[in-house]
């Protein structure tokens, strides 16, 4: 799924292209095959499920997008309106935070390292079963 102008764009990834430009840089470019995306291609039922017409295709002249711009989807039957039909699924990656959204500063290298007041000494720890 890749966002664009106010609309969301459903497709299957055929290819992936690397392009390297001088000193190394790097850019990833995804080559899909995108579905249709007018009204008679996409449903919405009660649920809020999106269903998508994968038997229709569009925007053959421009296939590229860049890897940072999509989502990852995964298809479900619609078994309500037939085998062209699928349900697109968003996948919500786990487990990856950005620091930034969780209120949270990451300190430079130049930064000190947190060290309670007054905490001298030598300290022993032990386990409590």
């Amino acid at each position: 799924m890749a966002k664009g102008h106010g609309l969301d764009y459903y497709g299957v990834l055929h290819s992936v292209v690397e392009l390297v430009y001088a000193e190394g840089m790097k850019v990833h470019l995804f080559k899909c095959r995108w579905f249709d995306t007018g009204a008679q291609s996409m449903k919405m039922d009660q649920y809020g499920n999106l269903s998508v017409n994968t038997a229709t295709s569009a925007y053959e002249d421009d296939p590229f997008v860049f890897a940072t711009s999509v989502k990852q989807v995964f298809y479900l039957d619609d078994l309500a309106r037939g085998d062209a039909w699928k349900i697109a699924n968003i996948v919500h990656p786990r487990n990856i935070y950005r620091a930034a959204t969780l209120g949270v500063t990451i300190p430079g290298p130049e930064a000190d390292a947190y060290q309670e007041p007054n905490a001298v000494g030598i300290f022993t720890l032990g386990r409590r079963f």
